[in-house]
């Protein structure tokens, strides 16, 4: 197992973390406007890594690896794909049965647990993966 550090340092700062501040901003701010910018934020990065993606290849490794969806677990293999699947119904299973779900606090622990996980999943290469090209 080979876990591509740049990759995931650059998910948690760009993809993560502005998850993890809109999902605590939520807890304390009930307002569905605080989604707002979280989009602009998410569309912004999207085209900018696009444009500068030319140009720079820190913003080329930016688009490529961590914005589109190239490693994603459901595009690697079926043993990747259903390791996935059953590990995030695992989690769900768990947050069901201790009723962690009922309460604003755990649904939030809940969502960025499993945003975590899709995150972390996608900086991962196993040994037995074909790598294509």
């Amino acid at each position: 197992m080979k876990i591509n550090k740049q990759m995931l340092l650059w998910t948690f700062i760009l993809l993560y973390v502005p998850i993890v501040l809109y999902s605590i901003m939520k807890i304390f701010i009930n307002s569905a406007l605080l989604f707002i910018p979280f989009v602009i934020y998410m569309i912004a990065l999207s085209i900018l890594s696009k444009v500068l993606s030319k140009n720079n290849s820190k913003m080329k490794f930016i688009y490529n690896d961590v914005i589109s969806s190239k490693n994603d677990p459901m595009n690697r293999g079926s043993i990747i794909k259903w390791i996935y699947i059953l590990i995030a119904c695992l989690i769900l299973f768990i947050f069901i049965f201790f009723d962690f779900l009922d309460d604003e606090p755990g649904r939030t622990i809940f969502y960025l647990l499993l945003f975590g996980y899709i995150f972390f999943m996608n900086c991962i290469t196993f040994n037995f993966e074909n790598k294509k090209g």
